[in-house]
């Protein structure tokens, strides 16, 4: 499971990764694998328990602006989906695993533009064959608003 191994290495706050720039993806990692933890390595199932970890997510917030932890909270349903639907077994031209990528991709470009500096420059290596072309990365980066001008 590479997200989870990714949260895992990178931290909430490990390599100067200011709190408000964390990608959410790697919150909600970090919260469920909290929750596992005193919970028998179970997820939220009930309706009080996503209630209860929605809630998690939110004290961890430092401020109102850090939209990151919103859209933790907005996609948190994520980490309750049965684990027998794998985003990993997944053919790479369904929607859903097209939606998956977007989610990574959206959460780095967050992420960089605000480390950006005036003239800055974000790089993505990408393949542009089918289904890649899918991703519609330039519209992701107008999404999050990644270009100045």
């Amino acid at each position: 499971m590479e997200k989870y191994k990714l949260g895992k290495v990178i931290g909430l706050s490990a390599y100067g990764i200011v709190h408000k720039d964390t990608p959410y993806v790697i919150i909600l990692l970090k919260v469920a694998d909290e929750w596992a933890k005193t919970h028998g390595g179970s997820l939220p199932s009930t309706r009080e328990e996503k209630k209860e970890f929605k809630e998690l997510i939110r004290a961890r917030m430092r401020a109102m602006d850090e939209d990151n932890y919103k859209e933790a909270v907005e996609v948190s349903f994520k980490a309750f989906a049965p684990r027998g639907i794998s985003k990993f077994t997944l053919r790479e031209d369904s929607s859903i695993q097209i939606m998956f990528h977007q989610d990574v991709v959206k959460g780095f470009l967050s992420s960089a533009s605000g480390m950006l500096t005036d003239n800055g420059e974000v790089h993505v290596t990408h393949k542009t064959t089918y289904p890649f072309n899918l991703w519609e990365i330039d519209k992701l980066a107008d999404e999050v608003q990644i270009y100045s001008g």
